[in-house]
């Protein structure tokens, strides 16, 4: 007759294990588990156990008479059946006569109350009886009693006395949880090399919670050499046996490609079977690689939906990352109210990116009344946690006095540690503090280093920056090929002004070799975002036919955006096309009304054409002499022999019918000429000359 008998193992174990948690670009991607920290192996272990007991269970080698085995497997009837009292009547009796399969029963029915009212103390008692008889499934619960203190006060020597002579006996559960012992140090000296020789043992048994944790220390060559093959090869093990932090890790390898081919349509299939028995950290892991499109077309919906599971089974990165769904409105309705409740549960779990995140809303008023102290207060809370983010924005509530007293010094603290920890915003405000003097002292070399960094790590304003002290000599030797080095980097992260540099370089064939086509494409690249400089010169470029086909239409265009930015290079120019009627048609109301608008901001240039127009134009009303004299005699002082100057100052006085001071100024303006020898002009103005000698005023064309 064959002998049946249940097995009620405790699904709970003394340590503590924790996941480490590697955030991805506002998505969490959860790693495999790491023995150095660690959450209550209880969970953890529990899975394995409900799926191998049976399987691996040894069964018992104490001698059974026929009439013992007749009478346990009616108790074992009425077991079945829900009939606990008659069961254990029937166990009662065998266990009274000492048979430790018996007892094991009669102490698992006292811990549960089935049959009869918990009893803890009782539990242990007859736990006692079998583990004492050799019982090696008693010998493990006992030693779980101990470690919990039910119905004994907590002993760990105890507990790894019976522990350990249960995992003699081959139980796979014992060796595990001898593993942990060694692990963690309870009940026994440290010793991560004897934890793995116990968790070895219970893996070559089948068992998948302590292969799963064979792989993590060849993973991570923990008291054994690295070996990912081995790794791989534990993990595959447990996670065919449907194990699913197994499943888990081997997804994160597959995702990440570490020691194995990079291959998102493994891990997305790892992840899902995890996912499938609701482990919440593949589910989470699930919903990034929909985020982000691995291994699958990408869908915020779906990726929404496997947060949202993950974070109702208390997934603390499920949650972070359903808040940030509903912050960012990805995959469902922004709501910041429901992102501060996720980022809020995930921070109480102590997820420091949540407690970021967390800080974020209160400062920004996001989801909640806005609270710089209670912002400051969760930054601080990251921060200590080493969490840049939060650094860098507490150094920046520092600065401002916001919910903190106003501290530059506290301030350029925290963001100092937030760019050594790599954040490239960090690196680049510390370059300004460092230039600026504030909070720090006052070094140009120390910010150009900060700067330099931040530029090393694509921040665009920095790589900007950093041109710009090459250029200009500060902080660092003048050198235009790493200028443009930067610029280029700059420009081709859609920098306007770098590119607006950039082309200017190309012009000049500073730094780079000359090319008028990548000066008009950098020019064009950052006159289209509105830089006014950069319209300016690309107006010139097309009036001048510099490396383009000249066309006074597009010149007149770019200055006039420029122009109407109030660029006052530009008002100049336009006003003197509508002068010459070039790519507009000729009107000298328009050329004042340009002219002017640059003359408004001081502009020299437009000054003079200013008074050349309000001196010569043919519409008499538009003609002013006296303030075309009054524009140049404010400019003489430093300038009185300019020869511009000189010509338009003969003009004004021509313009009131003064020709001797006109006459005067004009052979002032030609000797000046003949001295310089720009004959170029000479003819020009001898002809304005003979007309103030006739008593004529100079006039610029009708048409």
């Amino acid at each position: 007759m064959g002998f049946k008998y249940i097995q009620h193992m405790r699904r709970g174990v003394d340590a503590v294990w924790v996941m480490s948690l590697v955030f991805l670009v506002g998505c969490a991607v959860q790693t495999p588990t790491s023995l150095e920290t660690s959450e209550s192996l209880t969970q953890f272990a529990s899975d394995a156990e409900r799926k191998v007991e049976q399987r691996y269970a040894s069964l018992p080698t104490l001698p059974f008479y026929d009439r013992d085995i007749d009478i346990y497997n009616q108790g074992l009837q009425a077991y079945e059946i829900g009939d606990y009292q008659q069961a254990r009547e029937i166990w009662l009796l065998l266990a009274s006569e000492g048979n430790a399969i018996a007892q094991f029963n009669i102490a698992h029915m006292h811990e549960v109350g089935e049959g009869v009212e918990k009893d803890a103390i009782k539990a242990l008692q007859w736990y006692k009886r079998a583990a004492s008889q050799g019982y090696a499934e008693a010998q493990n619960n006992l030693g779980i009693l101990y470690a919990s203190g039910v119905g004994v006060l907590i002993d760990l020597k105890q507990s790894a006395y019976w522990t350990e002579l249960a995992a003699e006996q081959g139980l796979p559960n014992a060796q595990f949880q001898m593993g942990v012992k060694y692990n963690t140090g309870r009940g026994v000296e440290k010793d991560d090399k004897t934890a793995f020789e116990w968790f070895l043992k219970a893996a070559s048994s089948g068992f998948p919670a302590a292969q799963t944790i064979v792989a993590e220390y060849y993973l991570n060559g923990k008291a054994v050499k690295q070996n990912i093959n081995l790794a791989l090869y534990w993990f595959q093990q447990a996670a065919e046996q449907e194990f699913p932090q197994a499943q888990y890790s081997l997804g994160v390898l597959y995702q990440k490609g570490q020691g194995i081919q990079q291959d998102f349509d493994e891990a997305l299939a790892w992840y899902k079977r995890a996912a499938m028995q609701h482990y919440a950290p593949a589910q989470s892991n699930l919903g990034v690689m929909y985020a982000r499109g691995y291994g699958v077309e990408k869908n915020y919906h779906q990726a929404f939906d496997w947060y949202r599971k993950a974070a109702l089974g208390g997934d603390a990165i499920g949650q972070f990352n359903l808040g940030e769904s509903y912050a960012t409105g990805r995959g469902v309705k922004r709501d910041d109210n429901k992102a501060v409740m996720w980022y809020g549960m995930a921070a109480t779990q102590g997820l420091s990116d949540a407690q970021a995140a967390v800080g974020l809303m209160y400062e920004l008023g996001r989801g909640v009344q806005q609270d710089y102290t209670v912002a400051a207060s969760w930054y601080r809370i990251a921060a200590e946690k080493n969490v840049s983010m939060a650094q860098y924005s507490l150094g920046v509530l520092y600065l401002n006095g916001n919910g903190v007293p106003q501290d530059d010094i506290a301030g350029a603290g925290w963001i100092s540690r937030a760019a050594q920890n790599g954040d490239k915003t960090a690196q680049y405000i510390m370059g300004q503090l460092y230039e600026s003097g504030r909070g720090v002292p006052q070094d140009l070399t120390l910010a150009f280093q900060f700067f330099h960094e931040a530029a090393s790590n694509n921040h665009v304003e920095a790589q900007y920056k950093v041109a710009r002290m090459y250029i200009t000599n500060k902080g660092v030797n003048e050198n235009l090929a790493k200028a443009s080095y930067w610029l280029l980097k700059a420009a081709e992260n859609d920098h306007a002004y770098s590119q607006y540099y950039l082309g200017l370089l190309y012009q000049t064939g500073e730094g780079v070799e000359i090319s008028l086509a990548e000066a008009l494409k950098w020019l064009t690249r950052s006159a289209e975002k509105g830089v006014t400089p950069a319209q300016h010169y690309l107006g010139q470029m097309y009036e001048n036919g510099n490396g383009v086909v000249a066309d006074q239409q597009k010149a007149a265009l770019w200055y006039r955006k420029a122009a109407e930015s109030g660029y006052a290079p530009s008002a100049d120019n336009l006003g003197y096309l509508y002068t010459i009627g070039k790519g507009v048609r000729r009107d000298y109301q328009m050329a004042i009304k340009w002219f002017s608008i640059a003359a408004d901001q001081g502009y020299k240039d437009a000054l003079n054409n200013l008074a050349w127009s309000l001196a010569t134009v043919p519409n008499e009303e538009l003609r002013d002499g006296k303030r075309a004299i009054n524009i140049i005699e404010s400019l003489m002082d430093s300038n009185s022999m300019e020869v511009g100057l000189l010509d338009t100052l003969a003009a004004g006085y021509a313009e009131l019918g003064i020709f001797d001071k006109a006459i005067q100024y004009q052979r002032q303006a030609i000797e000046h000429l003949q001295t310089t020898k720009q004959l170029d002009r000479l003819k020009l103005f001898e002809q304005r000359l003979k007309a103030y000698q006739k008593g004529k005023p100079w006039r610029m064309p009708i048409n």
